[in-house]
């Protein structure tokens, strides 16, 4: 009877914690079926989950998959907590936050749920087409199949969209969120732990650029990053990360073995390297720059109305 008291207990006793985990471009990759090592050109977001006195890891990410006709389970990436390896010149960013049992086994389903096309917010539901931009448009010779709704998406159904609806999908994050659209994987960490912050009522543990910094419930988060990374803003987002060596081979994202190589690194564009080989109609163009558009004048209010707060309370001071 005791014995039954004391497993009961340690049950009830268990804790459980939900990473997002954030890899810059040229972080070395290992892949997982042939062991080739290769660098992640664009970098790479993924989700962990662990339940305490317990060995087994949940990872789970979403990736371009081996196969560009195969949608949906193909594009999952399951062991992305080992195949992504941290050195001194490319930290791995994190943000790790207690969630409840509940919490842990919804995000456990969420990958089934998201390779089927049952998450509603993982890809549109008006544009079922699974190209790879997977917004519809015109048929082009070779373009796969309508026939499911998920697929690997740079724009709308990338591991940044991934994560973030996994963190919608057990309530760490508001139901439409899917990350910046405008800013590469590892440049996402501010966004996300805005939205965790928000959504949990605990500490959060925020690894960046190889310190660990704990984020307190109620904190301001400007200034934890003032903190943190007083000159994060001082350098445009996408000019951060040091350029590769020229003449080194570059490698598609999370796909070592399709390896393309460029003549220069500064001549190298991840999108334009994804967008090649997989052509892209005029109404793609068309939404995707409008979505670009929008978030453009949703940033321009924001900072409208922050400075007409900050006039009105330089007026009050006077």
């Amino acid at each position: 009877m005791s014995h039954l008291f004391t497993n009961r207990k340690e049950t009830e006793m268990s804790e459980y914690t939900v990473t997002v985990k954030f890899a810059p471009p040229g972080t070395t990759y290992v892949d997982p079926k042939t062991g080739k090592i290769g660098t992640s050109s664009v970098g790479h977001v993924w989700l962990e989950a662990r339940e305490s006195g317990q060995k087994e890891l949940f990872s789970a990410g979403w990736s371009p998959g081996r196969d560009k006709k195969i949608a949906g389970k193909d594009n999952l990436s399951l062991t992305d907590w080992n195949d992504y390896k941290e050195d001194n010149g490319h930290y791995i960013h994190s943000i790790t936050v207690k969630i409840t049992k509940e919490q842990f086994e919804r995000l456990q389903a969420y990958p089934k749920l998201a390779a089927t096309g049952k998450i509603a917010g993982f890809r549109s539901t008006e544009a079922p087409q699974n190209g790879f931009l997977g917004l519809g448009g015109i048929d082009y010779p070779g373009k796969p199949p309508r026939n499911h709704d998920t697929h690997y998406n740079v724009f709308t159904n990338s591991c940044i969209d991934f994560a973030g609806q996994g963190l919608a999908h057990i309530g760490l994050a508001g139901k439409s969120f899917d990350g910046n659209p405008l800013l590469m994987p590892d440049k996402q960490i501010e966004d996300f732990l805005e939205q965790m912050a928000k959504h949990s009522r605990s500490d959060i543990s925020v690894r960046f650029e190889g310190k660990t910094h704990i984020l307190k419930d109620g904190e301001n988060l400007e200034k934890f990053w003032d903190k943190v990374a007083p000159n994060r803003h001082d350098v445009p987002y996408y000019m951060q990360n040091e350029p590769q060596p020229a003449q080194e081979t570059l490698y598609a994202h999370n796909a070592p073995d399709q390896e393309k190589p460029l003549q220069t690194a500064e001549e190298y564009n991840p999108f334009l390297a994804y967008l090649e080989n997989n052509p892209v109609t005029a109404e793609d163009a068309e939404r995707f720059m409008q979505s670009v558009q929008d978030y453009d004048n949703e940033l321009r209010e924001q900072e409208m109305m922050m400075a007409m707060q900050q006039s009105r309370g330089r007026g009050m001071s006077m």
